[in-house]
């Protein structure tokens, strides 16, 4: 039990950090978008 919930841990957190590189990359391309108009 213990180490399921440590592997759910970890799971989320990679997935917690994979949601913000894509918010940031979301928000360089809306940026990149902007500034050529």
């Amino acid at each position: 039990m213990h180490y399921k919930s440590t592997s759910y841990n970890r799971h989320y957190v990679k997935w917690m950090a994979f949601g913000r590189y894509y918010l940031f990359f979301q928000l360089a391309e809306t940026c990149r978008i902007f500034l050529n108009l």
